[in-house]
C-alpha cells in the first residue's frame, strides 16, 4: 500500500473522509494546525477527541462543524484512527509522522472533490501515461 517514495516528496492532497475528519478534529483541538497537520498531531487530537464523554461531546460540539452531524459524530474517534492508519508508515502510504505534506482539501478551483473525484483523475492520469508509453489499455 506504501507510496513510492518519490510520491512521498510531492504534494499530497487529502479529501473526502480525510478532509472531513481532520477538519472536525480542529474544531475540537483548535490547536491542531488545518488543513495540514501532520499524523502526530491527528493522533493527538484524536485522542483528545476519543477521551471526551459522548453526552460532553454532543453537548459541545454538536452544530459546530457542517461536515460532522451529529449521526456521524460517534463515528469520529474511530475515523481519525483510521486516517492515521492510511496515512502512516505501518501500514499506510508511508508518510512518517511528523511530514506535514498532506494538505486536506475539499474544494479545488471551487470545484468540491471526493474519492470519487479523485479515482477518476487516478484512472484518468494513468490512462494517459499508458497511451503515451505505447502500453494498450486493455493489457494493464
Amino acid at each position: 500500500l506504501q507510496l513510492p517514495q518519490e510520491a512521498l516528496q510531492k504534494e499530497f492532497w487529502g479529501m473526502s473522509l480525510m478532509y472531513h475528519v481532520t477538519h472536525f478534529l480542529s474544531v475540537v483541538v483548535p490547536t491542531m494546525p488545518f488543513p495540514r497537520p501532520s499524523i502526530n498531531h491527528i493522533v493527538a487530537a484524536g485522542t483528545q477527541l476519543c477521551s471526551i464523554p459522548w453526552t460532553q461531546l454532543v453537548e459541545q460540539y454538536q452544530d459546530k462543524d457542517p461536515n460532522t452531524p451529529r449521526k456521524r459524530m460517534s463515528g469520529r474517534c474511530f475515523d481519525s484512527a483510521l486516517v492515521v492508519a492510511l496515512l502512516g508508515e505501518k501500514v499506510g502510504w508511508g508518510f512518517p509522522q511528523d511530514s506535514r505534506s498532506v494538505t486536506m482539501v475539499q474544494h479545488v478551483s471551487r470545484t468540491e472533490v471526493e474519492w470519487t473525484l479523485g479515482a477518476a483523475v487516478a484512472v484518468a492520469s494513468q490512462t494517459a501515461q499508458d497511451t503515451h508509453s505505447g502500453v494498450p489499455v486493455m493489457h494493464r
